[in-house]
């Protein structure tokens, strides 16, 4: 070996031997007892223990930033990823309400054609409402009969070519005065 290395393995040594040192040191303190008899060796027992504590956490600074910049990078993309469930929800929110739109839309038609009356006048969502609502329309129609496209009502006999037309004779008949 040289001279230079045989150098750095005897420092590496003395550095261990001082460490190791060091803690048979505090172990035999901290095992046997003395009796602290002055303000001076109090102090110095003290700031031996601060010493030890303080080097326990000598890095904490620098770990708490790392922390800091972790939980930052994790809010960042805990944010983007919200957005982006939220956009995702709303999206099939709409979907589902279209469907729905779309669904009662299809069965309002298909009651109306079935029971013969207009599919605007039908309240209800589910096709036992739209049916019960097209029988209330019918109940309250009465036994009129289906108005077809010229605005009578089957009866060739009677030839109204408006509503206002139909209102105005059916008026007259009710109100004829008994001299005329």
């Amino acid at each position: 070996m040289s001279a230079d290395s045989t150098t750095t393995a005897n420092a590496g040594d003395n550095s261990n031997t001082n460490t190791n040192a060091q803690q048979q040191q505090e172990q035999q303190q901290s095992t046997t007892f003395e009796a602290i008899t002055s303000q001076e060796a109090l102090d110095r027992v003290l700031a031996q223990r601060l010493a030890r504590e303080k080097s326990k956490y000598a890095d904490y600074a620098d770990l708490k930033a790392k922390a800091q910049k972790y939980d930052d990078a994790e809010e960042q993309n805990k944010t983007d990823l919200q957005k982006a469930n939220d956009r995702a929800e709303k999206a099939e929110r709409r979907v589902q309400e279209l469907e729905g739109q779309e669904n009662r839309r299809t069965l309002a038609e298909e009651v109306a054609r079935d029971k013969r009356v207009p599919v605007h006048l039908l309240r209800g969502d589910t096709k036992e409402q739209l049916e019960a609502h097209a029988d209330e329309i019918l109940a309250f129609r009465g036994p009129q009969g289906v108005v077809n496209k010229s605005g009578t009502n089957g009866d060739d006999k009677e030839k109204a070519t408006s509503s206002v037309a139909a209102g105005r004779e059916r008026f007259a008949e009710r109100h004829k005065k008994p001299n005329s």
